[in-house]
């Protein structure tokens, strides 16, 4: 009897000590585990270019998320058409007009409220979404292949590679040949720091508690203390209004 009762107190000691080393997790009263951390990847596509952007969650309860959020996205004019010069064999395609290419780096501060949890694996929790900080544009101007004129012949056409100027009588539409490399300008680029805001609605559909797996919809603004310099010709705008649907994976603990 002595033994039967030491060898239960022994599991009793060992399962209590067992437990403690377990990671904290919390259960709600539906039974569902409170995961404290989570990090998440992103792909984005907006009314006005593409985007990344990596998350880190912080769960305060069950239903109460705050997070971190850094994203990189492009950002379009909404005027930009691309077009080809077919005067010139083998010409690439370029934007006319725009004298810049521009992108943002968003640091941002948000918070997801779960407005329908999931009962059960393979159902979908809907959260909604909101986040607002800083944007930090930059602009980098755009380089064009041009046909020359002085040194070309008859029989032998020479081009050469410039920082577009729609002020130059040389970078013509007639002269233009194509785009450059995407990789020049980057020793020119300007900063054009603002402020961003975001609210949507997010779709987590992963089968396992501690995966993610999430569509998010929603909007975006990004706005600038002045107009930003994209495009010659047309007005700039100092902010940006853009539709975006976010695909992101990630993990819990």
């Amino acid at each position: 009897m002595r033994l039967a009762l030491s060898f239960i107190v022994l599991i009793c000691v060992t399962t209590s000590i067992q437990l403690n080393a377990q990671p904290v997790k919390q259960v709600d009263e539906d039974k569902s585990i409170l995961y404290r951390n989570e990090v998440s990847y992103g792909f984005t596509l907006h009314s006005a270019g593409i985007g990344l952007n990596v998350r880190r969650y912080f769960n305060k309860t069950v239903n109460l998320k705050r997070f971190y959020e850094i994203e990189f996205a492009t950002i379009k004019h909404p005027k930009e058409y691309r077009s080809i010069n077919v005067q010139y064999e083998n010409s690439k395609s370029f934007i006319y007009g725009k004298v810049n290419s521009f992108f943002s780096f968003r640091t941002v501060y948000g918070r997801q409220h779960v407005i329908s949890s999931k009962p059960q694996r393979n159902n979908v929790e809907v959260r909604l979404h909101y986040s607002g900080g800083i944007s930090w544009g930059f602009a980098k101007p755009v380089y064009l292949t041009f046909y020359d004129q002085n040194n070309s012949t008859p029989g032998n056409k020479t081009y050469y590679t410039d920082r577009y100027d729609p002020m130059k009588t040389e970078h013509s539409l007639d002269n233009i040949y194509g785009r450059a490399s995407f990789l020049l300008g980057f020793d020119k680029i300007k900063p054009h720091p603002g402020l961003c805001a975001k609210a949507g609605i997010m779709f987590e559909y992963g089968s396992l508690d501690d995966d993610i797996k999430a569509l998010e919809v929603g909007v975006s603004v990004d706005a600038f203390p002045k107009q930003i310099p994209i495009m010659a010709y047309i007005e700039n705008k100092s902010y940006f209004f853009n539709f975006y649907v976010n695909i992101s994976f990630g993990r819990k603990w």
